[in-house]
C-alpha cells in the first residue's frame, strides 16, 4: 500500500468543524479563523480516521473480497437475485 490518503478525512470532517468553530469558538465567526481551525481540525480528524480505521478497513479488504464474492453468488443462485 502507498501513502497516507487523508483527503477522504477532509471532506468529510471540514464542514461540521468549520460550523462547530462557527457556534463555539471565540472568534470562529470571522473567517479567516474559520477557515485555520478547519484545516487544522479536519487535518488531525483525517489523521487519526486514517491511522486507526481506513488503514485497516483497506489491508483486510484481500481477505474479505472472496467472502463476499462467495455470499453473492450463494445468493444469486439461492434466490435469482442480481
Amino acid at each position: 500500500m502507498r501513502g497516507a490518503d487523508y483527503s477522504y478525512g477532509i471532506y468529510i470532517y471540514a464542514f461540521p468543524f468549520q460550523q462547530a468553530a462557527f457556534e463555539l469558538v471565540p472568534g470562529g465567526t470571522f473567517w479567516l479563523l474559520n477557515i485555520a481551525y478547519g484545516v487544522v481540525s479536519s487535518g488531525a480528524a483525517a489523521y487519526l480516521s486514517w491511522t486507526f480505521v481506513e488503514k485497516r478497513v483497506l489491508e483486510q479488504r484481500a481477505a474479505v473480497l472472496p467472502r463476499l464474492a462467495k455470499s453473492i453468488e450463494w445468493l444469486r443462485l439461492r434466490f435469482g437475485l442480481l
